[in-house]
């Protein structure tokens, strides 16, 4: 968790698969936090039973101003209940993920800092 970490705008989406791909479809999830590092991700109860127990992920993320979803692959590091909805904590794992979304992540993240302290101070 040392990597800087920001909320990204409101509505930016994340489609998961468990990487032992079964009979489950895509889960859909909201990314309440990024970083270079991990996502921490908002699901509803119904699509938390649909991913109950698989540890390791295969992601799409969908970020505002990159055109196509960015493949990454990441481990279920925590999981909790938070009003209604269930929180994920998901580590992205450098080694299988595309070495370039890792970099628009980056890009992203700093962007979006840079915006946020923008919007305090300006």
């Amino acid at each position: 968790r040392n990597a800087p970490r920001v909320a990204p705008e409101i509505g930016t989406r994340v489609s998961m698969l468990p990487a032992q791909a079964s009979a489950v479809g895509p889960v859909e999830g909201t990314v309440h936090s990024i970083s270079s590092s991990g996502l921490g991700i908002t699901l509803r109860p119904t699509d938390h039973s649909r991913l109950e127990g698989d540890g390791r992920l295969s992601i799409a993320l969908k970020l505002r101003g990159v055109n196509d979803d960015l493949p990454l692959s990441g481990i279920v590091k925590h999981v909790s209940p938070r009003g209604g909805r269930i929180l994920y904590g998901v580590a992205l794992d450098g080694g299988s993920a595309d070495d370039g979304s890792l970099g628009q992540i980056d890009s992203y993240v700093m962007q979006r800092r840079a915006s946020l302290m923008g919007e305090l101070f300006g």
